[in-house]
């Protein structure tokens, strides 16, 4: 991302934070001079912002209309997990057969830490946050910088579908357990056994989330039948 200023900046990761985690709802449009109220500045950076999330893939811009956020459609979902998986996955391997020590991969393990205290506390948020940063470390550990810039915008857009995963403890419960499974392969060198159990991870998680959605999306379409 090219240098902001302070106020775009400011701009761009709030709206950001707020779409990421539900607070403006799928197909939700927005004024320009709605944002910045919202944001209490002016509408210069709000615009400058809205062109960056409409980069993300997170919001489409509207001639005279503002944004409006994009919703997520089933095939996307499976779209973006199917591209996630065939990347993360060569990380953690490449991450469990290089020279490392217990160091090295500590931060996993103080995600897995966060994520375990998250849920029973039940601090969804930092259950997520830690989510995510238990998949970034296996990429930026692994030394695959150009694969974590592309993979950026994909974990920004499954950020939006493991929302669904905070509603029910057993997925969350079953996604952690995968985590710990994924860490012991690195952390005693098994490339081979990292790669597949993070893939086996990813697979499940999009396949919780659709399960989820199903169970979510029923009652509406059983009301409108």
């Amino acid at each position: 991302m090219p240098a902001l200023s302070s106020n775009v900046f400011l701009a761009y990761t709030r709206l950001k934070d707020a779409i990421l985690k539900g607070k403006f709802a799928p197909n939700q449009r927005m004024l320009e001079q709605e944002a910045a109220d919202f944001l209490k500045m002016s509408r210069t950076p709000v615009r400058e912002a809205m062109l960056l999330l409409e980069k993300d893939g997170l919001i489409q811009l509207r001639p005279r209309h503002g944004m409006q956020v994009l919703d997520l459609s089933r095939e996307d979902i499976r779209e973006i997990y199917q591209m996630i998986a065939a990347l993360e996955p060569i990380a953690a391997r490449a991450l469990a057969q290089g020279d490392h020590f217990p160091s090295h991969i500590k931060p996993l393990e103080d995600a897995l830490e966060m994520m375990e205290l998250a849920t029973a506390q039940n601090q969804m948020d930092i259950w997520a946050a830690a989510d995510r940063k238990f998949h970034e470390n296996i990429v930026s550990l692994s030394g695959h910088n150009r694969m974590s810039a592309v993979l950026t915008q994909l974990w920004d857009q499954s950020h939006r579908a493991r929302i669904a995963l905070l509603r029910d403890p057993a997925s969350k419960t079953a996604s952690t357990d995968e985590h710990i499974e994924i860490f012991e392969a690195i952390r005693f060198g098994h490339g081979e056994l990292a790669f597949e159990r993070h893939q086996a991870h990813l697979e499940n998680e999009c396949a919780r989330i659709m399960q989820i959605i199903a169970g979510i999306e029923l009652p509406k379409e059983n009301a409108e039948a």
